[in-house]
């Protein structure tokens, strides 16, 4: 299973393709924005596409319902915050209601 779980590109690649996005964060400078970055999907030397056996991207660059709620459980662990975690609450209310939509869709079309 330890196998199964770094079948993911790198994260020299995973750095080298969002180097825009990165560098951009990268040059923010306030004392009130909390800068996450997707450690949480890193194990080793690449991105993890599956854990606990479960995939965590629904195509090459999404995260599924599974991948997004761990990052908004990182965001959550990081927050005392009220605010910060009702956001987090209604970002992965957000997700699921849109993966049930396609879900949906998908069902009429099949």
């Amino acid at each position: 299973d330890e196998k199964i779980n770094n079948v993911g590109p790198s994260i020299e690649y995973y750095k080298s393709r969002h180097k825009q996005i990165i560098e951009f964060i990268e040059t923010v400078k306030n004392e009130n924005v909390v800068k996450i970055f997707p450690n949480i999907l890193f194990d080793n030397d690449n991105v993890k596409v599956i854990e606990n056996s479960r995939a965590l991207y629904f195509d090459n660059n999404h995260l599924d319902l599974y991948g997004a709620s761990l990052i908004v459980n990182e965001i959550l662990s990081l927050s005392d915050n009220p605010c910060i975690v009702d956001i987090a609450t209604v970002v992965l209310i957000l997700l699921e209601v849109a993966v049930s939509s396609v879900k949906f869709v998908s069902k009429l079309y099949s």
